[in-house]
């Protein structure tokens, strides 16, 4: 997709500039590291295969599509009936456009634009309003209204009801995107570092925690609510970082919540299977450090 088709994007959805240069970016580096990413696709590509090929189903959405590297469209288009696909990038909505286009001519697929936690733009807003009208920068009255927000914010999805849901890597990616939000926004409104996120008081570090835990939630209750029969929940679980002069690698947990507190109600656990992928290799990526994520699927079943 032409740079001028990118700056038309952006010019559009100004909300969306952040998930149009992450798609950007996740297609740029896909292209770099494809070797690395290799194995990492084809399984994820292999449990949606091998779920759906079990039980095929009239409608399934399909939750993070993105430029649709990671889903395996034979294995849809064979067992679904009808599939719609969802991503916040409107970039990679356009490009599946393209691509899908012969089933969308059929009417066997839809596509659509949306942030479905329905939350991060909303709470984006509010955000830079209370920022920008607390000139003290009082960090305590921050952290409480943190807690506030979360806690005061359940929300009703318009998403209708769908035999399968594939949420696809969303899981975990979800917080970041608040998360890039929330920090981009103490920079601009109270001159925070933004370089330096591990400075925040652990107050503030706790209150934003909560913050992302409270999407992680919504998004699991949204596939619990919306799931008629069954969830391919995909997600990264485990953040690993190292470096070829370091024996200790550094880690960090992707989850802050467990799926089974919310799923395990109405679902039960058919399949379960987990991986490494190797997202950005030391030297290809960065020269200083490699990631490595520990992925994790599951495949839920609505209990009888």
């Amino acid at each position: 997709m032409s740079i001028t088709c990118y700056h038309l994007l952006k010019t559009l959805f100004p909300k969306r500039a952040d998930y149009l240069d992450m798609g950007y970016g996740i297609k740029a580096r896909a292209r770099r590291c494809d070797k690395f990413w290799g194995p990492h696709l084809a399984a994820t590509r292999s449990f949606q295969g091998q779920t759906i090929s079990k039980a095929p189903v009239e409608a399934l959405a399909v939750l993070g599509a993105g430029r649709l590297l990671d889903v395996d469209l034979a294995s849809i288009f064979e067992h679904a009936k009808r599939a719609d696909f969802f991503d916040a990038d409107p970039s990679a909505v356009a490009y599946c456009h393209l691509k899908l286009l012969p089933q969308l001519l059929k009417g066997k697929v839809g596509l659509y634009c949306a942030e479905l936690s329905g939350r991060i733009d909303l709470w984006s807003e509010k955000l830079s309003k209370f920022l920008k009208s607390n000139t003290d920068r009082n960090e305590s009255q921050l952290v409480s209204w943190l807690y506030d927000l979360a806690d005061s914010s359940a929300l009703q999805s318009s998403l209708k009801e769908y035999d399968s849901m594939f949420s696809l890597n969303l899981l975990s990616q979800i917080p970041l995107y608040w998360r890039d939000r929330v920090v981009s926004y103490l920079a601009q409104f109270w001159r925070y570092d933004e370089d330096c996120e591990q400075r925040y008081s652990e107050q503030l570090r706790q209150a934003i925690v909560h913050t992302k835990k409270t999407l992680q939630l919504g998004h699991l209750g949204l596939l619990s609510s919306k799931a008629k029969d069954s969830i391919v929940l995909i997600t990264d679980s485990h953040f690993y970082f190292y470096q070829k002069d370091k024996a200790e690698w550094d880690w960090q947990e992707a989850l802050f919540c467990e799926p089974k507190e919310v799923l395990a109600s109405e679902f039960y656990l058919k399949d379960q299977d987990s991986w490494l992928w190797h997202i950005a290799p030391q030297d290809v990526e960065q020269e200083d450090y490699g990631v490595i994520h520990r992925v994790v699927a599951s495949h839920w079943k609505r209990k009888a």
